[in-house]
């Protein structure tokens, strides 16, 4: 805790407005609409004159009524809301804007995860004792999970995510199933439900997990016709986890109801499972992401759940079906990769089932190699997570893009030389989201003009091409603009013409991007026609309000008699 606490205190990621970002702002908007504006439709948005909404981070999905929602569940923000209604307060008594958006309440994000964190250890620390483990191999195992993986970058860094209170989650819906199993009393009946609904509302893939209580304790022929009894004589105690379950699963219909007017909503658009074309292979050794190149203690962890068939009987059938059915549902994501972060951030919750077996691996390795072979197996894991932790930050282990000269180019500090950026392999997640092969850039026409003529504007309005934000919401795009125009022979020096792309809101005046590529007498040839080759790259503009413009401007006192003009965009 010393070291997720010292990370986030030096990262300082409150301070520098680095918390409420990407995936963040979608998970975190519950709280300021049903905590500050009382209003899940988020209509508060279009209240221009409310001071409080300036520097309002919310993006929200419309489905075809119009009616505005969060792309993601409110499980996160559920877990979020004491701290943030104690920020809140403090935010109003220090005279902040108390809108949800200051230090105050990313400080109280940050102090969340840690919370959250620590409560997860101590309850796999929980778990491992009742199973007998070693004191030495329960520290061991602790100490690895945390500094071993890539689990201390998301307890300390980007704390906003989801994952680490889906691990915390995980920790308590284990930790309840054994403790309901061994007394099954209403009250760990209702932590156990709340617990399982808890994790399908934070991320709904997560309900994989709920096979851990369906069949803990099935080995057998015969454990399974007790499993069977035990349900029959505790089964009002079972009702009591359904219906704890049912009622905080409840929550989030509720609120699409309040926002939307329905109670069911698919926020994911476009984006979905492809089931027949798992990339499992991908998912697990892939330098872009694999799980076991960027993890490869979990190695361990995997081949452990095999000792548990004589070691822990009880837990081996759910931990060995969870992971199987894990590995392949997340393998069969449309965006395998999961896109940025440090490793393939969708496994993070399992590692705290997967501390079960990696403690019992663990026991093997000191009783059959040596406890001298297990604490330097240990220190090589700790060392290589946090030598691609740095990477990660001095942004030299890019964060989708890795391929294995890439890789291997890290260790022997390639990364120092210009050509190190030319061994990455950008995904195409346009490509990606409809099945096709993410290795393979995303090109698409945007426009063609044909051999017009250009006469001298004031304000450059033709020819122009003119694109909705949908086509730069969700994706990292290059614009590339290819044309041959040909500038009058009597064109002085001092005038010209110019590419231009122009990214704007109508609503303010301010451009988010404004570029020009300008021509003249002095660069191409008077009379004769020449092509042009522009390049921009576009950054991720979000809103439904952006415009984006691509033109010639002519600024000379003669009229281009030749001209054409072609827009192509490349989708990553």
């Amino acid at each position: 805790m010393i070291m997720v606490v010292s990370g986030s205190v030096k990262k300082n990621a409150w301070q520098e407005d680095t918390i409420v970002q990407n995936d963040v702002v979608f998970y975190y908007s519950y709280l300021p609409a049903v905590w500050i504006y009382n209003d899940m439709s988020f209509s508060f948005l279009d209240n221009h004159e409310d001071e409080s909404i300036k520097g309002i981070r919310i993006w929200t999905v419309e489905n075809e009524f119009g009616n505005k929602f969060s792309k993601m569940t409110a499980g996160e923000s559920i877990l979020l809301s004491p701290f943030f209604l104690v920020a809140h307060q403090v935010a109003k008594a220090q005279g902040e804007v108390a809108n949800g958006y200051s230090p105050t309440y990313y400080f109280s994000i940050v102090v969340a995860a840690w919370f959250y964190f620590f409560l997860a250890l101590l309850l796999i620390r929980s778990v491992l004792y009742q199973l007998n483990i070693n004191e030495l191999i329960v520290s061991i195992t602790l100490l690895t999970l945390t500094l071993g993986t890539n689990l201390i970058y998301y307890a300390s860094i980007e704390v906003g995510m989801s994952h680490i209170y889906s691990f915390f989650l995980f920790a308590l819906g284990l930790w309840g199933t054994v403790k309901w199993h061994a007394s099954p009393k209403w009250w760990n009946s209702i932590l156990l439900g709340g617990t399982l609904g808890l994790i399908v509302l934070t991320r709904i893939p997560n309900a994989i997990f709920l096979i851990v209580p369906a069949v803990y304790g099935v080995y057998s022929k015969k454990s399974l016709m007790d499993k069977v009894q035990f349900i029959k004589v505790n089964f009002g105690r079972l009702i009591g986890v359904v219906l704890a379950f049912g009622v905080t699963v409840m929550i989030q219909p509720l609120l699409w109801k309040w926002g939307t007017g329905e109670w069911l909503v698919y926020s994911y658009s476009d984006e979905g499972f492809f089931f027949l074309d798992p990339q499992v292979l991908g998912t697990l050794f892939s330098f872009r992401k694999g799980l076991f190149i960027y993890v490869p203690i979990l190695i361990v962890g995997f081949t452990g759940i095999f000792l548990l068939r004589s070691q822990s009987k009880p837990l081996f059938l759910p931990i060995l079906l969870f992971t199987l059915i894990n590995v392949y549902v997340l393998s069969s994501w449309w965006c395998w990769w999961f896109g940025g972060g440090l490793g393939n951030r969708a496994f993070i919750e399992s590692y705290a089932l997967l501390a079960i077996p990696l403690a019992f691996g663990f026991e093997w390795i000191r009783k059959k190699l040596t406890v001298v072979i297990l604490f330097s197996l240990v220190g090589v894991a700790i060392s290589f997570n946090f030598f691609l932790l740095n990477k990660y930050l001095d942004g030299v282990l890019h964060f989708d893009a890795m391929t294995k000269d890439a890789f291997v180019a890290m260790f022997n500090k390639g990364y120092q030389k210009e050509s190190y950026w030319d061994k990455m392999l950008h995904p195409s997640y346009a490509n990606r989201v409809i099945g096709k092969d993410e290795n393979e850039p995303y090109t698409k026409l945007l426009f063609d003009v044909n051999d017009t003529t250009l006469s001298n504007q004031e304000f450059p309005l033709t020819p122009y091409e003119e694109l909705g934000s949908e086509y730069f919401t969700k994706y990292q795009t290059k614009i590339n603009l290819i044309g041959n125009l040909t500038l009058p022979e009597s064109m002085d020096s001092n005038q010209f013409v110019a590419v231009v792309l122009d990214i704007r809101d109508p609503r303010f005046t301010k451009s988010f991007q404004y570029e020009t590529i300008n021509f003249n007498a002095d660069s191409l040839m008077l009379g004769r026609k020449k092509q042009f080759n522009v390049t921009f790259d576009t950054p991720r503009v979000w809103g439904e309000n952006i415009v984006v413009k691509m033109f010639i401007w002519n600024k000379s006192d003669q009229s281009l008699e030749s001209l054409s003009f072609k827009g192509t965009q490349l989708i990553y």
